[in-house]
């Protein structure tokens, strides 16, 4: 079976930093921006692919690196062919560095290790944007109707009536006194 050529894109600063009001003030003052191409890198899914190209020759890597792919794996979760809709505009920038590229790099004259350098380029041509499913909405769970002093004092009650009818309370054998938390009394 051959290397997949998935990649995701890899955010430095999560972009969920920038929603903060503070901290994107702060971006926004040093000019930085959530999508900003120092803030991402691309990434294989899998490790093999990682692999095999680190292991190509060190202009391969050169290469890769310059267009904005870095050696560690990520898996954004999405499906084979696809990434994440939210990522569409890095994913794009990072084809169009590589295709900028192109002009000055030739697969054929290096050693890539087994890395299929025209089937990655075909499955660059070929990836699609995701959108995953929402998620189910967590359902609440529904509170009790009555308080909890309440349910106390009822519980209490029909013990006592069922203990009353049972003879218990008129012979003196039962003892409420441990009701008196629950009913207001303090010790």
């Amino acid at each position: 079976m051959g290397l997949s050529y998935d990649f995701d894109i890899h955010w430095l600063v999560p972009r969920e930093l920038y929603s903060d009001a503070q901290a994107s003030a702060f971006h926004s003052e040093t000019g930085q921006t959530a999508d900003v191409r120092g803030n991402y890198v691309a990434l294989f899914r899998e490790s093999e692919t990682a692999r095999v190209l680190l292991g190509s020759d060190e202009p391969v890597r050169r290469f890769f690196e310059a267009v904005g792919f870095g050696f560690n794996v990520y898996d954004s979760g999405a499906p084979a062919g696809r990434y994440p809709l939210e990522d569409e505009v890095a994913h794009i920038d990072v084809i169009e560095r590589l295709t900028e590229a192109l002009g000055d790099f030739d697969p054929e004259a290096h050693d890539m290790n087994g890395f299929a350098f025209e089937t990655f380029l075909e499955h660059l041509a070929t990836a699609e944007p995701w959108v995953p499913a929402a998620p189910a909405p967590k359902r609440r769970r529904s509170l009790p109707t009555l308080p909890l002093k309440v349910a106390a004092v009822l519980i209490a009650v029909v013990g006592s009536a069922i203990l009353w009818q049972s003879g218990a309370g008129l012979s003196g054998q039962f003892d409420a006194s441990f009701l008196h938390p629950f009913m207001g009394g303090g010790q």
